[in-house]
């Protein structure tokens, strides 16, 4: 089990080495009665093998010594039958998914599966070691170091929160691996409590599972994998509904502005179901928001919610079904966060000044946000091409560039750099853009990366063949409502001339080439999160743009980018009615409003999945306010408290943005200025800063149990074996007992040769010379 101690058998030369010293030259003095002195020479040769079985005898005595440090074992064989003290390291692996949630009218399938652990852990010696995960989507190190202490691995199961979620087999047997791989016991086990559902398992991938069969024999004790199934006792699931997860447009929104939001709904039954299916908002039921549904059988049915948030701040909303008979109710309910905000900041750059307003490229976007009476959505503002200042982009949470051609120095870099760090950009080329200051001002500078403006294209003078919207092209979520009726005026809007925009490949982006970082990230801290505005690889491309909207002639009008932490928008027509004639239509500020609260959500990140960390930004402070975020933390759905941590960069008491660097359990998160008393309570709303919702991998929805064919494909060279209870684990485990550590009967060979070694010493020593001195008399 220690292949690298084999370097002590080096040591064996030691004796060697004696041995050759002892045998010390004299000079020979010729001296007549000397021949009388002399021993014969079979006594001469005795003594030189006896000599010789002592340096062997010594030899043995470092080399057992070497070889009981290295622990050598058998798998089977002659001492098959020999026990020695070795210790046996095991992994309990605990499903946390939804499907556990189910019970029997008095515990859950989660409840038994602790249960059974405990059990299972008065089956161990007193020299086992035992860790436990809590396997989810990202599975949970409960007891990270293996223990001894049987009754504080007791304790830590019994305070796993309840199961919610989905489960990731292979994930959690890769993690148990890497445990067992730092562990010295000559016996190692992984052991999954689970159930029968086939999620999670992936089966069919055969090329996974033969990853981990590598991964299982890269130790030297290759560790054997059991799964007990907790749910014998119960029957299969007939009848589930689940809610899948909740598709939001974005994170953000402003007051009164129209949201919508659809998810899919999931029937398990084989008979079709009819189920209301409500809109909740931070779990109050919203009137006027239930939709009743027939979803047949082993299929789902999409539904689909407007809903006008009024409330300034961080809203939950929730889709629920009223299934009260279902098997898993955990799953039947699903949550997203929307991020609600007033007057939010957009900068207008106009790219051709003028005294006069209407001739501004900016005014009929001036006209359109500033629409809203009394309280502003958006609070937009002016500066021209030559005037745009660093100050200026700084306040905006979106910046718009109507037909700019020309900025002062370094803006163009300091737009890329913005944009990196998750702001919104709008870009439209007008009259007076061309091929290369577009190439200079946005594809120079990595803003636009893999686009290139080819050329000017004109609509067919025949008013028969005007060019509009293409309907089929309206598939991005925030671009959903104009494609519902053919009448709109979105779609009827006629475009006369537009940039033909080519999409090359991605390229590098020069902001992260000209990232000076002289020291490496520090790989070892796994909760400290770089919130620099620019990455550091110059090997990252960016991605490839996005067409969003397309022409009736197949051109591009609208392309989406990202840029670091950011989207930038490409609109390929101009934003006044030169070339379209888009502006005077109804659709017009609608469009708008969605184009800029789609790019400025780039940073919002309130919805995210199961690992994705938390980052939330304080409150800001007022005169008449002022709130100590000295204690401020995350409150997860199991209602514990995570003290925030400090983001990497950020100094000491720098309270601007606190982070949660992973998140395990799916829900709703509250950032709180301090920790809930320690009865969990309920989080009171003037605590709650801010809030978050982790989703999880609804593949869990689909309960189709394991079959034959999938067992048998498990069973392949014993990557997995199936057990039906604790008992049967215990006589299996221990009945295939088959490994034998040779490392005690070395010891006990040592005193042995020890002893050998004294006799043949005090043999040589008594016997060898007092002969010759005998015979020389």
């Amino acid at each position: 089990m220690n292949p690298l101690a084999l370097t002590g058998l080096l040591g064996v030369s030691l004796a060697v080495i004696a041995h050759l010293i002892s045998r010390r030259r004299f000079d020979v003095v010729q001296w007549g009665a000397m021949q009388f002195l002399n021993p014969a020479r079979k006594t001469r040769r005795k003594l030189k093998l006896e000599e010789l079985l002592l340096m062997l005898i010594r030899m043995s005595m470092i080399a057992l010594l070497v070889m009981a440090v290295t622990r050598p074992w058998l798998p089977s064989g002659l001492f098959s039958g020999y026990r020695s003290m070795g210790s046996r390291a095991i992994v309990l692996v605990i499903d946390g998914s939804n499907s556990m949630t189910r019970g029997d009218g008095l515990n859950t399938l989660h409840q038994n599966a602790k249960r059974r652990a405990a059990e299972f852990l008065e089956t161990l010696g007193p020299g086992d070691s035992v860790s436990v995960i809590d396997a989810r989507d990202q599975p949970r190190l409960v007891v990270e170091s293996p223990l001894q202490d049987l009754q504080l691995v007791k304790k830590a199961i019994d305070a796993i929160p309840d199961a919610g979620g989905s489960i990731d087999v292979r994930t959690s047997v890769e993690q148990a691996i890497a445990v067992l791989s730092k562990s010295s016991a000559s016996a190692r086990e992984i052991v999954l409590l689970t159930d029968r559902q086939r999620a999670g398992w992936d089966a069919a991938d055969d090329a996974s599972w033969a990853r981990i069969e590598d991964l299982m024999t890269f130790p030297t004790i290759k560790p054997r994998f059991w799964s007990i199934d907790v749910s014998q006792h119960l029957a299969p699931v007939r009848q589930n509904i689940a809610i899948g997860k909740i598709e939001l447009p974005r994170d953000l929104t402003v007051p009164g502005f129209p949201v919508r939001l659809n998810t899919r709904i999931h029937n398990s039954g084989a008979d079709d179901r009819d189920t209301d299916i409500r809109l909740l908002l931070n779990g109050q039921p919203l009137a006027e928001h239930t939709q009743k549904i027939r979803i047949p059988g082993q299929s789902a049915a999409s539904v689909e919610f407007e809903v006008r948030l009024n409330q300034v701040g961080t809203q939950v909303l929730s889709v629920a079904a009223s299934a009260a008979d279902d098997a898993i109710q955990a799953d039947d309910v699903s949550h997203c966060a929307i991020v609600v905000t007033t007057a939010l900041p957009v900068l207008l750059v106009n790219g051709r000044p003028s005294l006069d307003p209407f001739e501004r490229e900016t005014f009929f976007v001036e006209t359109a946000l500033g629409a809203s009476e009394e309280t502003p959505w958006i609070s937009a503002k002016t500066v021209d091409q030559h005037d745009v200042t660093r100050a200026d982009i700084d306040r905006a949470a979106m910046v718009i560039l109507a037909d700019v051609v020309s900025l002062p120095e370094g803006i163009a870099s300091y737009l890329a750099e913005y944009a990196s760090r998750g702001n919104g950009i709008f870009i439209s080329p007008g009259p007076q853009t061309n091929s290369d200051n577009f190439q200079e001002l946005f594809g120079a500078t990595g803003l636009l990366a893999g686009v290139k403006l080819d050329r000017l294209r004109e609509a067919p003078p025949d008013d028969t063949r005007r060019v509009h919207v293409d309907q089929n092209s309206l598939q991005t979520g925030w671009l959903s409502r104009f494609r519902s009726d053919t009448a709109r005026s979105f779609l009827t809007a006629s475009y006369e001339k537009w940039w033909l925009s080519l999409l090359t490949e991605p390229i590098p982006n020069p902001l992260f080439s000209a990232t000076n970082s002289s020291d490496p990230p520090d790989a070892t801290d796994e909760t400290s999160i770089d919130l620099s505005p620019t990455l550091t690889d110059p090997d990252e491309v960016n991605p490839r743009p996005n067409v969003l909207i397309s022409l009736t002639t197949g051109d591009p009008l609208l392309l989406q980018c990202s840029h670091g932490e950011g989207n930038v928008l490409l609109f390929n027509s101009s934003l006044t009615r030169q070339w379209n004639n888009l502006p005077t239509t109804a659709d017009f500020v609608p469009f708008l409003y969605e184009a800029v609260l789609q790019s400025a959500s780039s940073r919002i990140r309130h919805n995210v999945e199961v690992g994705a960390p938390l980052m939330a930004s304080a409150p800001p402070q007022t005169d008449n306010i002022s709130v100590d975020l000295s204690l401020a933390g995350f409150v997860d759905p199991s209602r514990e408290f995570h003290a925030a941590e400090a983001p990497k960069g950020n100094e000491v008491g720098d309270p601007s943005t606190f982070l949660l660097s992973r998140t395990w359990l799916p829900g709703v998160y509250d950032f709180v200025r301090s920790s809930p008393d320690a009865t969990g309570a309920e989080v009171l709303s003037d605590d709650r800063l801010d809030r978050f919702v982790v989703n999880y991998d609804h593949a869990e929805d689909d309960f189709t149990e394991l079959t034959a064919d999938d067992r048998g494909r498990l069973r392949v060279n014993d990557r997995v074996r199936f057990v039906d209870n604790v008992l049967e684990l215990a006589k299996s485990m221990y009945g295939d007992e088959s490994r034998t550590e040779l490392w005690a009967i070395l010891i006990f060979l040592f005193p042995c040769f020890l002893l050998l070694e004294l006799f043949v010493t005090r043999r040589l020593i008594r016997s060898g010379y007092s002969q010759t001195a005998d015979k020389t008399n």
